[in-house]
């Protein structure tokens, strides 16, 4: 019992329920279960991949929500409306995502060996999109633990959103194969004038081909990523931006 507020108890698995009181103060349980988290988090209680119930429950209903009404306006072509919904869905995911990588941050910092540690980091990179800093995590816990099965389920299921027995066994044939034929499936649903949802993952084939004699041409005359003027197989430029060194 903490205080007269709320009854926390941590379920087996690290699933925290919460019992409020009825004289409790509104918004004190949602305190004192974020700082729960962080201790437990931080001294390893909470296994990785759990669902916090409470927490992420009203998380995902309040995304939904902002996305539902960003789509409504979209459909009824009020578009000032559209950006002003899906910019405060995409505020939400962000500021979640910086709350969650500041949590991996310090457990990284109190165990530089755990490997869970950087699969959260891993899955706060994804929910910020940023996939490079996501995969890398990924494969800083899985060179702590490569043998880690759960792990690696993870990693595919987070980059291809989908799991497959072949996966693990990365090094197979049978794995390369199967990866580069979800890969096609994502470019084909990415690429169609009909998608109107996320995709289920985020590793697509890049829309080239090789030729017999090594030539390097686009993908079925795609001469353009969809939706833009940036050509698949670049161009050259006379000047190059100042970020870039030798």
């Amino acid at each position: 019992m903490l205080g007269t507020s709320a009854t926390l108890v941590l379920k087996p698995g690290g699933t925290i329920l919460v019992y409020k009181n009825p004289q409790s103060i509104v918004g004190e349980t949602d305190k004192i279960t974020s700082a729960l988290e962080r201790k437990l988090l931080l001294a390893g209680f909470l296994e990785v991949g759990v669902l916090k119930s409470t927490m992420n429950r009203k998380l995902k209903e309040n995304f939904l929500t902002l996305k539902s009404k960003g789509e409504d306006a979209f459909k009824r072509k009020d578009y000032l409306g559209a950006i002003c919904w899906y910019t405060k869905f995409v505020l939400a995911r962000s500021n979640e995502g910086s709350r969650a990588l500041s949590d991996a941050e310090a457990c990284i910092a109190s165990r530089l060996d755990w490997p869970k540690a950087y699969y959260k980091e891993s899955v706060a990179h994804k929910l910020l999109k940023d996939f490079v800093k996501s995969a890398y995590s990924f494969n800083e816990a899985l060179e702590l633990d490569p043998k880690n099965e759960e792990l690696q389920k993870a990693f595919w299921l987070m980059h291809l959103g989908m799991l497959d027995n072949s996966f693990l066994h990365p090094e197979g044939v049978e794995c390369v194969q199967r990866v580069n034929q979800i890969a096609r499936k994502y470019w084909d649903l990415y690429s169609s004038e009909t998608l109107d949802h996320d995709l289920p993952g985020h590793l697509l084939n890049y829309p080239i081909h090789i030729t017999k004699k090594g030539e390097v041409k686009e993908l079925n005359g795609i001469e353009f990523f969809p939706d833009t003027k940036a050509k698949v197989l670049g161009s050259k430029s006379e000047l190059l931006p100042p970020i870039l060194t030798t």
